[in-house]
C-alpha cells in the first residue's frame, strides 16, 4: 500500500470513529459516488462491513 493510500486510510478510519482528543471535525466536504460492493477495493468492502456492524450493534 502506498504511503498516500495509507494515510487516507487513517484519515477516513479517524473520521468515522468521530471527534476525540486529538481529532475535531471543523469542516469537512465529500463527494461521493455509488459504487457496486462487488466492485469496491477490499479496503472499501472492509469499511462497509464496519458500519453495517455499526448499524447493527449500536453502542451504549
Amino acid at each position: 500500500m502506498g504511503d498516500r493510500e495509507q494515510l487516507l486510510q487513517v484519515l477516513l478510519d479517524a473520521l468515522t470513529e468521530g471527534s476525540d482528543d486529538f481529532l475535531e471535525t471543523l469542516q469537512a466536504s465529500v463527494k461521493a459516488q455509488e459504487v457496486s460492493e462487488f466492485k469496491a477495493s477490499p479496503q472499501m468492502r472492509r469499511q462497509l462491513m464496519r458500519l453495517r456492524n455499526a448499524a447493527e450493534n449500536p453502542q451504549p
